[in-house]
């Protein structure tokens, strides 16, 4: 929407529609989605439907399958799919445990650019806070980010014993860069 205004006002050559009578909505954003974990239930389902058992089978199938081109087919539809219903922009977690960080986020920035001007997409890493320990992981986190990612950085976090020493490096990092954060914080009952 460029404009709004009474009846009769002059926009030029501008479009314009006729809405008496309708509603007109902004376009949707999806704040918090897995492109990476879409569409995988034919070969990955979870019949419990219960956390323990999605996370197993969505790790069972990321090692099985999550090659570029099966990451790239199924975040396409995805996006085609969310633009058909009026998606406009979204933000994506992207599983960031070695060696995935280093498929799928060349991926995701070939989808951005195939993407542009149609549908806005970020997204952020995703990868357990204890992970944070693990030699260069960060590295390979930052390299990501910095030359495909959005700006952001994210992390699952749960109670550890070293929590406070792994967000410090996270947030260390993301103010050494000026990237801002984007962390799970619900996936245990703790």
């Amino acid at each position: 929407i460029a404009a709004v205004a009474p009846a009769g006002a002059d926009f030029g050559d501008a479009p314009r529609l006729a809405l008496a009578g309708r509603i007109v909505l902004p376009a949707f954003v999806d704040a918090h989605t897995h492109l990476d974990k879409g569409h995988i239930w034919r070969r990955a389902p979870n019949r419990s439907g219960q956390f323990p058992d999605a996370i197993q089978a969505v790790g069972a199938d990321r090692a099985a399958n999550w090659s570029a081109a099966d990451v790239a087919a199924r975040m396409e539809f995805s996006i085609a799919s969310a633009y058909a219903r009026g998606t406009r922009a979204i933000r994506t977690h992207l599983d960031s445990i070695a060696p995935q960080a280093e498929i799928s986020f060349p991926v995701f920035a070939a989808a951005r650019e195939r993407w542009k001007g149609r549908v806005e997409l970020q997204a952020s890493p995703l990868f357990g806070v204890d992970v944070t320990f693990e030699p260069g992981h960060l590295e390979t986190i930052e390299a990501m980010v910095a030359e495909h990612g959005s700006g952001l950085l994210g992390a699952v976090t749960y109670m550890i014993p070293r929590l406070q020493e792994a967000l410090d490096a996270l947030f260390a990092l993301a103010e050494r860069r000026g990237w801002d954060l984007d962390f799970h914080v619900d996936e245990t009952a703790d």
